[in-house]
């Protein structure tokens, strides 16, 4: 919580999905009142710190870092044919295009499940052929992966800058 709400340190991927959950269970018993205190941290506005600072990392990992990125690592495992690891690497730019995403939009990260419906219902911003890329992009690895990728981080930028 601290790390998260307080300090803005973000994650490779996920960042806020634990805050989600905090937020939106119900407590059914909370002697000292520290989970409602909690819960009422997490309910003021979205940090525009620790919003800048998960789209950097995030953006940084799924194609900007200099070295080994996952669009790099993506590419690497699809030349040697690597089907595991093109999936291992094709869920963490996942992960971090769906963590974009949802700081872009200033909500928490919901976990793992029914993202893609998740942000149709509840992010106002989204890129550009938002569904059409991830459906095109889970029917891989095929020689139009790289192509898919340039165009889920192209249409991501237009929403950030």
């Amino acid at each position: 919580m601290n790390n998260v709400w307080e300090k803005y340190y973000p994650s490779n991927g996920y960042t806020t999905a634990f805050l989600y959950t905090l937020k939106n269970f119900k407590i059914l018993y909370n002697k000292n009142g520290w989970l409602k205190s909690l819960q009422e941290k997490i309910n003021t506005p979205y940090p525009k710190k620790l919003k800048e600072n998960i789209i950097k990392r995030n953006l940084m990992l799924i194609k900007d870092k200099p070295f080994a990125s996952y669009y790099e690592q993506i590419e690497k495992a699809i030349t040697r044919g690597d089907l595991v690891s093109v999936n291992h690497r094709v869920s963490a730019f996942l992960a971090s295009y769906f963590d974009i995403i949802f700081a872009q939009n200033e909500i928490l990260h919901p976990g793992e499940k029914r993202l893609v419906k998740f942000a149709l219902d509840n992010c106002k911003i989204l890129p550009r052929n938002f569904e059409q890329n991830i459906e095109n992009l889970l029917t891989q690895p095929n020689d139009k992966t790289m192509q898919i990728l340039d165009n889920i981080v192209k249409d991501l930028r237009e929403i950030l800058y």
